[in-house]
């Protein structure tokens, strides 16, 4: 098995990278959903409220522009080991339960 390729801090982390280090055993569509709750959870935190669609957005967008140290990258990490066991236990409901709805639903 090969080593996989050593990031140069003294640059910056390109978005993607940081997400592959922070969640490199998670699937890259994944790894962008489970941040996109980390924006929203980190909005409704700043904002009080939750947040719209529009403000995840832009909220997206700089953070896809930004370049991340090798502290930011360890710091978003911890988070996604803090939250991410509940939003994979809340999205396994949303799929069974959609999955049921599909499965169950009575023909007339």
């Amino acid at each position: 098995m090969a080593r996989p390729k050593k990031i140069d801090f003294s640059v910056g982390a390109e978005f993607k990278e940081m997400l592959r280090l922070a969640l490199h055993n998670k699937r890259p569509e994944d790894r962008i959903k489970f941040y996109r709750m980390l924006l929203r959870d980190t909005l409704q935190f700043h904002l009080g409220r939750k947040p719209t669609k529009e403000e995840i957005d832009s909220a997206m967008v700089n953070a896809e522009s930004k370049k991340y140290s090798e502290r930011e990258c360890h710091g978003i990490g911890l988070d996604f080991r803090y939250k991410l066991t509940t939003w994979e236990y809340e999205l396994r409901q949303l799929r069974a339960k959609s999955g049921a709805d599909g499965k169950w639903k009575k023909k007339i």
